[in-house]
């Protein structure tokens, strides 16, 4: 169920219009679910924390820490110590 909270949010990002990023962004892709660094197939198959199944996505970092920190999940400080 979406709330009526979720749903201005939606309408706001949707009415926003679009810019242009240029730079340098980071993604950490495991070949045995995505293939292709490139691919939104997985994202579109099972959804994910901001797309909804059936909605591709492709989720990129600013910073290589913030990768790593996503896919460790909370283990993540450990491995940028060392």
């Amino acid at each position: 169920m979406i709330s009526k909270h979720n749903n201005s949010l939606i309408d706001h990002v949707l009415s926003t219009p679009l810019t242009r990023f240029q730079g340098v962004c980071y993604r950490m892709h495991n070949p045995i679910w995505a293939w292709s660094p490139l691919s939104t197939e997985g994202a579109a198959r099972v959804g994910g924390r901001f797309n909804p199944k059936g909605s591709p996505a492709l989720y990129l970092s600013l910073k290589p820490e913030t990768c790593i920190a996503e896919v460790a999940g909370g283990a993540s400080t450990r491995l940028l110590d060392l």
